[in-house]
């Protein structure tokens, strides 16, 4: 769960909150996640406007 409420911060813009006793990601896994989310997001295809 923390990592999709993460992977869509970095998409979308929303938040990464998430209900007890779960916690928002922190330290190392973060940062693990976020690039790859990153890198993901960065080799995205452009998708052709319909």
């Amino acid at each position: 769960v923390q990592n999709i409420k993460l992977a869509e911060v970095l998409a979308i813009g929303t938040n990464d909150r998430v209900r007890m006793p779960r916690q928002p990601l922190s330290g190392e896994r973060r940062k693990a996640v976020e690039k790859i989310v990153r890198d993901a997001l960065a080799a995205r295809p452009e998708l052709p406007a319909f």
